[in-house]
């Protein structure tokens, strides 16, 4: 069960900062997989370095290429993928995610 909003920080009015990570495989402009983890990564550890809280996580880039009908299982294992990377990168900071078509 997810924690409630006031006990997901440690400042009452927290400072939440939204990574966009780049466009999904198979999208123009597309990198290699570990390149998009390794830019969210570096993207994320900064920000918490700046004092950010937390981050929402989306993929904007895949708009207008990849209508929302039309993202597979593919667009959350990336997303997952990077996700994952970004907790490893950042375990204090709480990560929520959202795949935007």
């Amino acid at each position: 069960m997810p924690l409630p909003f006031d006990r997901l920080f440690v400042h009452a009015k927290p400072v939440v900062a939204v990574l966009h990570v780049g466009p999904s495989p198979g999208v123009m402009g597309s990198a290699a997989v570990d390149c998009a983890v390794r830019r969210a990564v570096a993207e994320a550890r900064l920000l918490a370095e700046l004092g950010v809280d937390g981050f929402l996580m989306e993929n904007t880039h895949d708009v207008p290429g990849v209508p929302e009908r039309a993202m597979g299982p593919e667009v959350a294992a990336f997303l997952t993928r990077v996700a994952g990377g970004v907790r490893r990168g950042t375990p204090r900071q709480p990560l929520r995610g959202r795949a935007r078509g």
